[in-house]
């Protein structure tokens, strides 16, 4: 169903069908999978993912929160299908002005993470990364760096690379934006 939804698919083409594929992908989901509130989740959490990448933030809002409300009535909250759903609200928010709730929402995650997989979990670590980009959104940046520092530490003792990289590229731009070009340009080299 949502094979071509990526926009990724549509390198070179006219965005217009891309745009349509998802509209039809989304009716599709709305009306067939009624009585599948996990299916239906999940399919609503890559949507919504899909026109993040599109710069389509309010519908990737609307459709981000109908996923994570069908995963906690599906799941519960302690679940791991709800804690991607609030991880991928939790990064699409911030670009419709809601970095506060976007922080609740990570704080709450990484609880949930924790509990779920334990406390230097890959799991634990991509949440406090996540929050860390969030703080430092908001010029938040000494506890960005906390969080940051945190989540490399995990990331570096269970060996996760591409993780690794997003939680230095988070820090190098808190350490950037606070002035310290030379810290900055060591940690962006270190995360390619």
């Amino acid at each position: 169903m949502l094979a071509g939804a990526q926009p990724s698919v549509a390198l070179g083409r006219d965005m217009t069908v891309l745009k349509e594929m998802m509209e039809r992908t989304e009716r599709r989901i709305e009306t067939e999978l009624e009585d599948q509130p996990c299916v239906k989740a999940s399919l609503l959490k890559t949507l919504s993912e899909a026109y993040r990448q599109l710069d389509m933030f309010p519908k990737a809002e609307a459709l981000g929160r109908e996923s994570l409300r069908l995963a906690n009535l599906a799941h519960g909250q302690e679940h791991q299908h709800t804690l991607e759903s609030m991880l991928s609200l939790a990064g699409i928010i911030p670009y419709v002005g809601k970095l506060s709730e976007a922080r609740e929402i990570q704080k709450k995650a990484i609880g949930i993470a924790e509990r779920l997989h334990g406390p230097a979990s890959k799991q634990a670590a991509e949440a406090h990364g996540d929050y860390a980009e969030t703080l430092r959104q908001a010029n938040e940046r000494a506890e960005s760096e906390r969080e940051s520092l945190h989540a490399i530490e995990i990331l570096r003792q269970l060996n996760e690379p591409e993780l690794l990289g997003l939680s230095l590229n988070t820090l190098a731009g808190t350490y950037y934006a606070r002035g310290d070009f030379k810290q900055a340009a060591g940690l962006m080299r270190e995360a390619t």
